[in-house]
């Protein structure tokens, strides 16, 4: 999995030139999950990284959140040894969504503050938070 955050100040330090910044010193060392429980646990850390870094004021924008970062995890290709399926996916986008959310009231919320992620181009040039 790729450390999309650093891998992105990476890239504006070198003004935009893939060239010179080696994509390989911001991947993770290690195997991809194996285990619907280890990419269960990488999709958390995931998700409540960027939750946290993004603050979304509504559970819509939480879920939004959520979906992109299964969405870019999966098409790297870390889901691939893992046998989640997309109900799977569908299911733990939910539970995400009603983890990160907490109760009723914001301020119970596990989600504190932290620096905004910048937006990145992905291969179709739309732009997206980097989870």
């Amino acid at each position: 999995m790729l450390t999309r955050y650093q891998y992105t100040q990476a890239m504006e330090h070198a003004g935009g030139d893939a060239g010179k910044v080696d994509i390989e010193k911001f991947r993770y060392p290690g195997p991809r999950p194996r285990s619907r429980e280890t990419a269960l646990l990488m999709l958390a850390d995931a998700c409540e990284a960027r939750s946290r870094a993004e603050n979304p004021n509504n559970e819509e924008k939480l879920r939004e959140i959520v979906r992109s970062v299964v969405e870019i995890v999966e098409r790297d290709g870390q889901l691939d040894n893992t046998q989640l399926t997309l109900h799977d996916l569908n299911l733990i986008t939910e539970s995400f969504v009603t983890t990160l959310r907490g109760p009723i009231t914001r301020a119970s919320s596990i989600l504190l503050l932290r620096c905004p992620l910048p937006l990145r181009r992905d291969r179709t040039g739309e732009e997206t938070r980097t989870p």
